[in-house]
């Protein structure tokens, strides 16, 4: 089972949905998750000045290593870059394994990456999970 989770309010939501199509599964709000099961987590989040938000530290830290197996993280953040330290070491803690990050420029504060992610990121993020469940 695969499940495809975010919190966004734009960026991030347009990856999750890019990746959940291509997967043919729903991507959902982390707001309306309570509890996961999955053998594939993808959870794309915003990285806000180099922090995850606490909504999402929150969320990791509810998750049970008997349901989740994976997570695969993402983020169309401002740097366009792997920000997921603190995540990693919450997963490792709970021993849940993680594999690759997705990350692309996402449009940050007024004029930042305006307009990405934009279709190459997309069709990125689509491939991606194609080559995520290869790996699993």
């Amino acid at each position: 089972m695969i499940e495809v989770i975010y919190k966004s309010k734009k960026n991030n939501k347009k990856i999750a949905k890019a990746i959940a199509d291509e997967l043919q599964v729903d991507a959902k709000n982390i707001k309306q998750v309570q509890d996961v099961k999955a053998d594939i987590l993808f959870l794309g989040c915003p990285i806000l000045g180099g922090n995850i938000p606490e909504q999402v530290t929150r969320f990791v830290a509810q998750l049970d290593a008997n349901k989740v197996k994976k997570v695969i993280l993402f983020s169309a953040n401002g740097f366009g870059t792997d920000q997921f330290t603190n995540v990693k070491a919450q997963l490792k803690e709970k021993g849940i394994i993680y594999g690759p990050v997705f990350s692309c420029k996402g449009s940050a504060f007024i004029f930042k990456n305006f307009g990405h992610p934009d279709k190459k990121d997309i069709q990125a993020a689509k491939k991606f999970a194609k080559e995520v469940l290869k790996w699993r």
